[in-house]
């Protein structure tokens, strides 16, 4: 049998083996320690990196009104770097019961006279149409009480309200009493048809809430609202006996009563934005100064990826209609095809609404937003909540109106791509006639100062 040298060598020298076996092990250990040390620095470089998103923005130079940027979306996609984009949308959605806050424009003489006709916006969210008792009929003058000796311009019309139609409730009610004016001033044909109107007589009217028709020499009246004739016509009122309700069923005034449903519609109708990441929207950032938190959490990318039912609201709305964080909003989805931000408007979508196809869903209120700048009415939802097909179309003459509404932005991977994504596509963009951009994030800069191990 052959003898084993090196284990009899070993068992002769037992201590010189032990610190041999130490020295090979606080080897292994160093070597394994430096492993996971670049490992765990690399992960938290990572980590530390995410922090710094690349959120880049595309833009339509060629045609700045159309904001079509599909040829760069598609270019863009190409990119191994590129994570994910956010191609917002505009949704209608008409809440079951709960009125939304009137601060889009509507049809004014101001707005009208200051904006060619195309940019109207046609949706007469201002109008109130209501049956009542006429109990008051003043002749309207100029100045600080009709007492006095000034020539008339026209009447005052109050009424007790026993049924409204529509109307927001800040504007009528039914069981209150409601002031109507009538001006001469370009409406004097009528001027006879409203004197024949009766104190006591019930009577289905048309109101039309207009602001540049009360200036300093109508202060008295204290109202806003101007009776209107209830078709394009001469037909301004129609008198009704005792507890009669109006009769829709002529073709007349079965397009009358269109009118009303459509507009009971849009004053239900909550303007949303559909977004696949609100957190990553350029001015929805902390730099921008336009909109910061109240309460809750902005819409992330997650959300969308998990079709999350869930609402992002501004503060106005929730204080003025009482909702709260974590309320449910029940909607009932419709695609418009000529919207004015989720309103429906004078033609198409007026005449043929009823026969597009719906659907109703309920979302959860995560955050409540507030802005620096009045009045700013929109909602945003995850785009993958909403049904494909739903979303609806606006005119580009609208969407220039706030652009970013429905811009386009994407994020990319890692802000360590950004400056290599720069280079390859920024000149590729701009010969489609599209500018790229990125907000600032100091993330190239963070990268170019880690050291790895």
């Amino acid at each position: 049998m052959k003898k084993n040298v090196p284990l009899i060598s070993t068992l002769r020298k037992p201590l010189n083996s032990l610190l041999l076996l130490i020295l090979l092990g606080l080897i292994s250990f160093g070597f394994i320690t430096k492993a996971i040390g670049f490992i765990l620095v690399q992960r938290e470089t990572g980590v530390l990196g995410s922090y710094y998103r690349s959120i880049g923005v595309l833009e339509n130079t060629k045609d700045p009104q159309s904001g079509d940027v599909s040829d760069g979306i598609d270019l863009i996609k190409t990119s191994p770097y590129y994570a994910y984009g956010d191609q917002r949308e505009i949704v209608s959605g008409v809440m079951s019961g709960i009125y939304n806050t009137n601060v889009l424009d509507f049809n004014s003489t101001l707005l009208m006279e200051a904006t060619p006709k195309e940019n109207w916006p046609n949706v007469h969210t201002s109008d109130i149409w209501f049956s009542g008792e006429l109990n008051k009929l003043e002749e309207v003058k100029p100045g600080e009480s009709p007492s006095q000796n000034l020539k008339t311009i026209g009447y005052y019309l109050g009424f007790d309200i026993d049924s409204l139609l529509a109307g927001y409730p800040e504007e009528a009610q039914q069981g209150q009493s409601v002031g109507l004016l009538f001006l001469f001033d370009g409406n004097e044909a009528a001027t006879p048809i409203i004197q024949a109107m009766e104190i006591g007589q019930r009577y289905f009217v048309h109101g039309w809430l207009d602001p540049a028709v009360l200036g300093p020499e109508l202060y008295y009246y204290g109202t806003f609202l101007q009776i209107v004739p209830l078709d394009d016509g001469q037909n301004w009122y129609i008198p009704l006996a005792k507890d009669a309700s109006v009769d829709f069923n002529t073709p007349p005034m079965a397009a009358i009563k269109n009118r009303i449903d459509v507009e009971n519609e849009n004053l239900h109708t909550l303007s949303i934005i559909a977004t696949a990441d609100m957190s990553a929207i350029p001015e929805m950032q902390e730099t921008s100064r336009l909109f910061f938190l109240s309460t809750g959490r902005w819409l992330n990318h997650q959300d969308d990826q998990t079709k999350a039912k869930v609402i992002v609201v501004p503060e106005d709305y929730v204080s003025k209609r009482g909702l709260k964080l974590g309320d449910e909003i029940p909607l009932t989805f419709r695609p418009l095809t000529d919207t004015y931000f989720g309103l429906i408007r004078d033609g198409v979508d007026s005449v043929s609404w009823r026969s597009y196809p719906t659907y109703g869903d309920s979302f959860k209120i995560v955050r409540i937003y507030k802005e620096t700048q009045c009045c700013y009415p929109f909602a945003y939802i995850p785009t993958a909540s909403l049904r494909t097909g739903f979303a609806s179309t606006t005119q580009n003459q609208f969407k220039s109106i706030i652009p970013f509404i429905v811009g386009y932005s994407f994020v990319l991977d890692s802000s360590n791509h950004e400056t290599q994504f720069i280079q390859e596509y920024k000149a590729p963009l701009q010969s489609l006639g599209i500018n790229l951009t990125f907000l600032e994030n100091n993330g190239p800069a963070y990268w170019a100062a880690v050291v790895l191990p």
